[in-house]
């Protein structure tokens, strides 16, 4: 599945809230493998959210860890929060 996101990403609720629809397409798909690209998506908020976004995949979105996903950007702001999270996940047992 191939997903294309654009807008801002200012406060954690608006990106709970892109995660929330993803998850749900990416459920009814046959697939488990998902492409996000965010080459359009500005982040703005602190990489420190990076943590709470990762406790919600392991509360709320468990099929995630039956998922395969590459992401995409390409601008400054979203490869510090691609890369703090990285360094998140694999601590929290995640594969990548």
């Amino acid at each position: 599945m191939f997903v294309t996101s654009h807008g801002v990403r200012a406060d954690f609720a608006s990106v709970i809230d892109a995660t929330m629809k993803i998850n749900e397409m990416a459920r009814q798909t046959p697939t488990p493998f998902l492409l996000l690209d965010y080459g359009k998506v500005k982040f703005t908020l602190p990489n420190t959210y990076v943590f709470d976004l990762i406790r919600v995949y392991e509360t709320r979105l468990t099929n995630s860890k039956n998922i395969t996903m590459a992401v995409v950007f390409t601008n400054n702001a979203g490869k510090n929060f691609l890369n703090y999270g990285m360094n998140l996940v694999i601590k929290e047992g995640f594969d990548l």
